[in-house]
């Protein structure tokens, strides 16, 4: 614009201008304003993809801090209802974590693609390489933040996955816990029916009876024996794979299987 204002001025105090000249020259006005406007049109677009972009990642760092913080959270929950609930709140941190990011990674890319294109016009105005500059800063910033989104979600990811089957383990042995005290329910139950028993039978239909039971007990007795053992090799499978469960939980599986062992001698 300046270029041409000053021309126009030369021209005009030379007073060799004529109609037609000054048509051109409104033509030429004409086309510069329409370029400076699609130049502004672009750079509004870009400000708010931009504007856009800084929103969705302030939203994903957001998301990311909340899954952070359960990620490296200590506490484990005992109760199987507590750990259930801890452990979908858990999922669904992840997953609103990997929708944050998406959107960042969606308008980043949009933003990416408007300043590509700016960066491989060959010029834009009479300052050589001036906007274009700009443009391949302003380029490599949205990479830098894009690149270090991607490294924070593939961290967090790990650790996510680290604390899942941590809190997948709890689980596990909250539900063998919760079935260990179904044996021991049971078996306290079976021994108070066995030890209420004092009579052999006074009679062949009674002896019979006794019979009955005693073969009813035994096959009970039977299947306590192996849920208690399979129980005992859940819990040793679980602490040989690492994880935080320590001996007294197996030591109470033990105990179990010995007293259901000993009930069925």
């Amino acid at each position: 614009m300046d270029e041409f204002v000053q021309k126009a001025d030369k021209l005009l105090a030379s007073k060799r201008i004529s109609s037609e000249l000054v048509n051109a020259m409104a033509d030429t006005l004409n086309i510069i304003w329409q370029d400076i406007l699609h130049l502004l049109h672009d750079r509004q677009h870009i400000l708010h993809l931009g504007t856009q972009l800084q929103e969705k990642m302030a939203q994903c760092q957001r998301r990311m801090d909340q899954l952070e913080v359960a990620c490296i959270d200590t506490m484990l929950p005992i109760e199987v209802t507590a750990v259930q609930e801890f452990l979908n709140k858990f999922k669904q941190l992840r997953i609103d974590m990997l929708t944050a990011v998406m959107a960042a990674l969606k308008d980043g890319n949009e933003l990416l693609a408007q300043l590509k294109e700016l960066v491989n016009l060959e010029t834009l105005d009479t300052r050589p390489e001036h906007i274009k500059r700009d443009a391949a800063r302003a380029l490599h910033q949205v990479q830098l933040w894009l690149e270090a989104l991607h490294d924070r979600r593939n961290a967090l990811e790990t650790a996510w996955q680290t604390r899942k089957v941590q809190l997948e383990h709890c689980l596990t042995l909250a539900l063998l816990g919760r079935e260990l005290d179904e044996v021991e329910a049971a078996l306290r139950q079976q021994r108070s029916e066995v030890d209420s028993l004092f009579s052999l039978g006074e009679c062949e239909h009674s002896a019979n009876n006794a019979l009955h039971n005693y073969r009813e007990w035994k096959q009970q007795a039977l299947l306590l024996r192996d849920r208690a053992l399979k129980i005992t090799r859940a819990k040793e499978k679980l602490q040989a794979s690492g994880t935080f469960t320590g001996d007294e939980a197996c030591a109470r599986a033990y105990n179990v299987l010995s007293a259901c062992t000993e009930h069925l001698d």
